[in-house]
């Protein structure tokens, strides 16, 4: 169907516990100070934690059927800015800022990059990646090898996992791993 190959092209897995997602806001730095990016919003299930927890919400959804229905959903909250396009298109800003996302797998490491190398980058970043790729990013001891990028980022970047999901945390359920 036409919705299931939009799913495979925006890589769309959504989480579907509200409680799962508050728990795991609760553990971050985030405060009712933040302005915080969310890249890929979906349903808005991790957009409705955040703005319990943040000051602003900037949410970002490329698919114009879920920009929409997250609208109608959320859209009545003063400190929400929904924003339906490409996060990889978008300038970042040069004030503080952090980011909390289930990232589409299949642009992973261009957020990655594009967060990393921003003039300004964010003061944390919780994002729910692909385990492989996570573990790439971190380097040893996450992974058995310091990849290039972990080399590159290590310097400047704590990389960590603090969370493993589960594949039944999602719908649908992912075919790969998750942190």
């Amino acid at each position: 169907t036409k919705t299931m190959r939009k799913r495979i092209a925006y890589s769309q897995n959504f989480l579907k516990s509200n409680e799962l997602v508050a728990k795991l806001i609760e553990t971050t730095s985030i405060t009712v100070e933040d302005i915080v990016y969310e890249i890929g919003a979906g349903q808005g299930i991790i957009t409705q934690e955040l703005l319990r927890k943040s000051n602003k919400v900037i949410a970002f959804e490329i698919d114009e059927n879920l920009a929409k229905k997250l609208r109608a959903k959320l859209g009545s909250h003063d400190n929400l800015e929904i924003i339906q396009g490409d996060f990889l298109n978008y300038k970042l800003p040069n004030k503080p800022y952090k980011v909390f996302s289930n990232i589409p797998f299949n642009i992973s490491s261009a957020v990655i990059k594009k967060l990393t190398e921003a003039p300004q980058p964010p003061n944390d970043a919780y994002l729910i990646v692909q385990k492989e790729a996570a573990q790439k990013f971190a380097g040893k001891p996450t992974d058995k090898i310091n990849s290039q990028i972990a080399i590159l980022l290590k310097p400047w970047f704590e990389l960590k996992i603090i969370h493993n999901f589960q594949r039944s945390d999602y719908f649908p359920k992912p075919s790969v791993d998750t942190v």
